[in-house]
């Protein structure tokens, strides 16, 4: 098999204007919110928390008391819910084009570190495959999209053979906003940042890169001494495997065979590119990014090995870092394939891509159900329930799929309600099994069933 420059396959990249690549990059951001858009939108989980602060309290108190750690984060929850409000399909687009610009802006770092075919299909793919969908649905997620955003950006600017310190000043700015916004931006950025740095300049420069050590370091600092309870599980080391079946397996095919199968592919594929390249000699940008996805993907899961949630649903924001890695394992190891068979390589990207979509359109499913199904159960709540005058236990048990969910917790419910009713007055509880709804005095609560207006219950996995 014959293995061509990098430059070869892509010179007809070379020839696309940037502008258009980006357009391109944004309107597929778009198209992929417009799955979820046309289905249906709403509020989930913690957006009522937000939603509710907001309205009960003015706009710039609707990040409650998380601003602590995230200050970053809490603007973005004043923007979104203080400022938006009550639209959802609104705040969906917004997080379209940040996600969009963040595609651009990746795609443009890829180019500098490896190759322009390299960065358009890495880029193209993290749109696409549905590694980080509650990023992009779910309204909560705002802090992480933007912090996506900023890191991405910090990285790009630094990625030169010679940077000005004002330029290194505002590339670490824009990447402490991000670990201000979401945190475990930065356990992801600093290292890439040395290396990015390393790769542009092919020497050790002391002061920027103690400087990229220090400067985003003093941020995480921060946000892990002023962190929230809650924010990691209490007790134990989460097994990391399901994160890498989600960015290679079951996270983006349907059913354990196709998933075994993509899980294969990506890692019997790496073994053949690495072979070759060892063969050859000459590590090629497409063989490089594959390499370096590895350990992105692999080393993105240790900020989560203390979460509590699996990497699907409302959860796969634990693999918002693995994600990078994973494009950059997949782009790698079509633009390798398509140097030595091209067609083979087309059909085998449009297969991920149809496979990715699929899985798109049944989480998209999920997470507008939920959101529908909230609207309808509280409004349903009111009208029956005018003045109550004792809590509302909703239940008679959490409808929970894929970590996608209308309520999870009695925070979710509450603030629910008290949007609703428009005062902090009423009480909602959430019931986590069948068991306790039957058991409780009905003088003691107004006992709602939400089954008959909850179409998640169908997919319902209790």
């Amino acid at each position: 098999m014959a293995v061509h420059d990098d430059l070869e396959v892509s010179a007809a990249l070379e020839g696309m204007r940037p502008g258009a690549i980006d357009a391109a990059l944004v309107a597929l951001s778009l198209a992929c919110a417009g799955i979820y858009l046309v289905k249906g939108v709403g509020f989930v989980l913690d957006d009522w928390y937000w939603l509710r602060n907001a309205a009960l309290d003015g706009a710039w108190h609707a990040a409650g008391s998380t601003g602590g750690d995230r200050p970053v984060g809490a603007l973005v929850y004043i923007a979104l819910f203080g400022g938006i409000g009550m639209h959802p399909g609104v705040i969906v687009t917004v997080l379209a084009l940040v996600n969009g610009a963040t595609a651009v802006l990746l795609r443009r770092l890829f180019v500098r570190l490896f190759s322009p075919s390299v960065g358009l299909v890495a880029a193209g793919l993290w749109l696409v495959l549905p590694l980080r969908t509650s990023l992009e649905i779910w309204m909560s997620t705002g802090t992480a999209a933007l912090a996506q955003l900023l890191a991405v950006g910090g990285l790009l600017l630094l990625a030169a053979k010679e940077i000005s310190w004002r330029r290194a000043a505002i590339a670490l700015g824009l990447i402490v906003l991000g670990v201000l916004s979401y945190e475990s931006v930065g356990v992801l950025a600093i290292p890439v940042a040395l290396a990015i740095r390393w790769a542009m300049s092919r020497r050790v420069e002391l002061r920027l890169m103690s400087a990229i050590v220090v400067v985003p370091a003093v941020a995480l600092g921060w946000a892990f001494t002023h962190r929230l309870g809650g924010r990691h599980a209490i007790g134990g080391i989460r097994n990391p495997v399901p994160v890498l079946d989600a960015n290679f397996g079951a996270g983006i095919a349907p059913g354990e065979v196709l998933a075994a199968v993509t899980l294969c592919a990506a890692v019997v594929g790496s073994v053949v590119v690495a072979r070759a390249a060892l063969r050859d000699g000459k590590i090629r940008p497409a063989a490089a990014a594959l390499a370096i996805g590895w350990v992105i993907a692999v080393g993105g899961v240790a900020p989560y090995l203390t979460y509590f949630y699996s990497p699907y649903g409302a959860g796969d924001r634990l693999n918002m870092l693995s994600a990078f890695g994973a494009v950059l394992v997949w782009a790698g190891l079509f633009v390798t394939l398509a140097h030595w068979r091209p067609q083979v390589a087309y059909a085998a990207l449009t297969v991920l891509v149809v496979l990715g979509l699929g899985a798109r359109l049944d989480r998209s499913e999920h997470w507008s159900r939920a959101g529908l199904d909230g609207g309808r159960v509280v409004a349903d709540i009111v009208a029956e329930h005018p003045e109550p005058d004792r809590p509302i236990m909703v239940g008679p048990e959490r409808i929970i799929v894929e970590n996608v969910a209308t309520f999870y917790d009695h925070s979710n419910i509450d603030a629910a309600l008290q949007l609703a009713y428009g005062t902090r007055a009423v009480t909602g509880v959430l019931s986590y099994s069948e068991e306790e709804f039957e058991s409780m005095d009905p003088d003691e609560f107004i006992l709602y069933d939400q089954r008959p207006l909850s179409t998640l219950d169908e997919l319902a996995d209790r």
